[in-house]
């Protein structure tokens, strides 16, 4: 994720992760030691439950003109992200 991020970032990709720990502590000092570089949030609206979130990570590819999710799962991580963005960029 980070590479492709780094990739795509000047383009328009955005990546934003919303973790649903319960301990913003924990939460903080993961962001930190994973030197996450794009906007990180606690979900405190539902937004696992809005996209059925039922494993972490849980991964989704999502048109921001239309909120509409174009890859999700395995089909939106490593090569087959690569591969995505390529295509869309």
């Amino acid at each position: 994720m980070k590479r492709q991020y780094e990739l795509y970032k000047d383009k328009g990709f955005e990546v934003i992760s919303i973790s649903i720990d319960k301990s913003e502590a924990a939460w903080r000092k993961a962001v930190e030691e994973e030197k996450l570089q794009w906007p990180n949030f606690i979900d405190k609206t539902n937004v696992a439950k809005t996209y059925s979130v039922r494993s972490i990570p849980s991964m989704f590819l999502i048109d921001t003109a239309t909120m509409d999710i174009i890859a999700s799962g395995d089909a939106a991580r490593g090569e087959q992200l690569a591969k995505k963005l390529a295509e869309l960029f």
